[in-house]
């Protein structure tokens, strides 16, 4: 089961609106961003849309019935994917609505040519974003170009997430995969 938990997050700030007030900074990879604070409201709804899966039941002979059986080896994969996703679905919103470019996506689209060709290869998925709607754009561009892993601590930290948060994310990002 496979979960776009920016394409999520992205809808979810879509319908919410954008402050235009902020702290202007320059991130480790050169841009300037505004960041921007974000109401916990839109970070809940966010992550509370990917449901932990439920457990699976196991027959419990001497007892004569079945039980939830919560140390089922894929079900425990399945909630470890579960809270991957939802931090990953945090930062998301996190990157959508609490950071602002200040000059703007690049007129060069070699940035966006890689992507595809990163997405062509497989190595990223971005079959739910849509390359003419503005905010898909501006939004792979802020989470795959702008922001560098010390950015992305960074800003968790300032916006209350916690490292362990932040090291699931990073994991998802192109380069940061053990």
């Amino acid at each position: 089961m496979t979960m776009a938990s920016g394409k999520q997050a992205l809808d979810a700030v879509k319908e919410s609106g954008r402050q235009q007030v902020g702290t202007e900074v320059t991130l480790s990879t050169g841009y300037k961003v505004r960041l921007v604070p974000v109401a916990v409201p839109i970070i809940r709804d966010a992550m509370f849309r990917i449901k932990f899966p439920v457990p699976p039941k196991i027959y419990i002979e001497s007892k004569g019935r079945d039980e939830e059986n919560p140390n089922d080896p894929r079900y425990l994969q399945e909630v470890a994917e579960t809270e991957e996703r939802r931090s990953m679905a945090t930062l998301d919103v996190v990157i959508i609505q609490g950071v602002e470019l200040i000059d703007g996506i690049p007129e060069d689209d070699r940035w966006l040519r890689n992507l595809k060709l990163m997405h062509r290869r497989g190595i990223i998925d971005l079959d739910d974003y849509d390359f003419n709607d503005e905010l898909d754009v501006e939004f792979l561009f802020k989470r795959y170009v702008a922001l560098g892993t010390q950015d992305i601590a960074e800003l968790s930290t300032l916006m209350g997430i916690t490292e362990e948060d932040v090291a699931k994310a990073e994991e998802t990002f192109p380069g940061t995969q053990k």
